[in-house]
């Protein structure tokens, strides 16, 4: 091993974030890390290379900087102005203003946050009101916009994610919501 050079490796580790910036617009309160290894060291190629193998996550992200996430990703003809989202136990409430033309009707929406193979996050209705309950087929629209407009800005979040990702459960508890799953980490670090 010549002095410019070098390699470390550990067994089980856990990494815990706090205040975990993105972008402006997205800011997870916690990420939690867990791996079953990793090593550091240096390559022809790169100053650093590092590999953790498969890594567990864990992100919680509070209702305020969801809000503020959700708000930022909706298109701006999204037909619900003044978007806010409720987090309680095992569900959701988002609520907004139904704008079309002159028309402005409030609406509610109770939904579960669930996900299908590891990487679509999708909204199941529980209960949707404009003023009034609405009947299922409504019900059954309004929840395939909804879905559609949210499948096409997780994508291009996850287009532009340099980690791939592979989401296990989302819970929603009072006040936030907290993604598992796991990932793959591997990376250069700088250049020779």
């Amino acid at each position: 091993m010549d002095a410019q050079s070098f390699h470390l490796a550990a067994g089980v580790s856990r990494i815990n974030l706090q205040n975990v910036v993105l972008n402006h617009e997205v800011t997870f309160d916690e990420v939690r890390l867990e791996g079953a290894s990793w090593s550091v060291g240096t390559t022809d190629e790169a100053a650093i290379k590092a590999e953790l193998g498969e890594v567990k996550f864990r992100i919680v992200i509070s209702e305020p900087n969801l809000n503020r996430a959700f708000k930022a990703h909706l298109p701006t003809d999204f037909p619900l102005k003044n978007v806010a989202l409720a987090l309680f136990s095992e569900k959701a409430k988002i609520t907004g203003n139904f704008v079309k033309g002159f028309i402005s009707l409030p609406v509610a929406v109770e939904t579960v946050i669930k996900v299908r193979n590891g990487v679509e996050v999708y909204f199941d209705l529980t209960d949707v009101k404009a003023g009034i309950g609405l009947p299922p087929a409504v019900v059954e629209v309004i929840e395939g916009q909804m879905n559609a407009e949210v499948r096409g800005i997780i994508q291009a979040q996850l287009k532009v994610c340099p980690i791939p990702i592979y989401v296990e459960e989302i819970v929603s508890e009072p006040g936030r919501l907290i993604v598992q799953g796991k990932t793959r980490l591997r990376f250069p670090l700088g250049n020779r």
